[in-house]
């Protein structure tokens, strides 16, 4: 296996850690730390299509990366406003 897969790998445990910890009510859905799995784990995949192309990964993980970031400006622009 590639190191770009691997990267690709902890990316998907990323994420899959993120949910999980939201299904088990450790983390919410719009917690940092859920928000920041998910973006790291989309960015970690997402650079896979940099070595092996693939279309409906590269959809998904930029749409991925969108709503984390929109979720996250979301939640922190909050704490600028003050």
């Amino acid at each position: 296996m590639q190191l770009y897969e691997y990267i690709g790998l902890i990316g998907v445990g990323f994420i899959i850690v993120a949910f999980y910890l939201n299904q088990a009510n450790k983390i919410a859905s719009n917690s940092n730390i859920y928000l920041m799995l998910n973006l790291f784990g989309a960015f970690m995949i997402l650079s896979t299509v940099l070595f092996d192309w693939n279309l409906a990964t590269f959809t998904i993980e930029s749409f991925w990366i969108a709503i984390s970031l929109f979720g996250l400006y979301k939640k922190n622009r909050v704490h600028f406003q003050k």
